[in-house]
């Protein structure tokens, strides 16, 4: 049996992937480019799991588990993003709260990796379970938006 919405995510993540390497190589370098990179991952996984929780997309288990591990993956690494002297460049979306509020910053991206993965664990196991786990998951992007991320316009 097919599984669409996992195929799909699976082929943007590494296509993501793939492309990164060879623009990194090429063009950009650096924790400001590394981050960006890291985020447009979470960001394609966040809409994939969006549809499904809103009922745009038919729920996929697997998808879930794929989109949740990606989220997992990218918050472990957040804090080596953001090393000192990447407060600038690369049209950096990091608000200076990231760099005083360090400890707050660090405990954000732990708490998103902790609900990412329980979320892996429950994504699979029907469309309530997937849909609470979402919500959780996207609280902790939206709350650490508002106060480690400046809006470009």
């Amino acid at each position: 049996m097919k599984k669409p919405a996992a195929y799909g995510l699976a082929l943007a993540l590494l296509g993501a992937t793939a492309i990164t390497g060879t623009v990194h190589a090429q063009d950009a370098t650096g924790p400001a480019f590394d981050r960006q990179t890291m985020m447009k991952q979470v960001g394609g996984a966040v809409r994939i799991l969006s549809g499904m929780a809103r009922g745009e997309a038919e729920y996929d288990p697997e998808a879930a588990v794929l989109g949740f591990r990606t989220i997992q993956a990218v918050a472990a690494g957040l804090p080596y993003l953001f090393p000192e002297g990447s407060e600038t460049g690369d049209e950096t979306e990091a608000a200076p709260a990231i760099w005083s509020d360090w400890d707050g910053f660090v405990a954000a991206a732990n708490e998103l990796e902790t609900d990412a993965a329980a979320a892996v664990e429950t994504g699979g196991g029907g469309l309530e379970a997937f849909q609470a786990a979402f919500m959780e998951v996207a609280g902790n992007c939206r709350t650490c938006h508002e106060t480690y991320r400046i809006k470009r316009e």
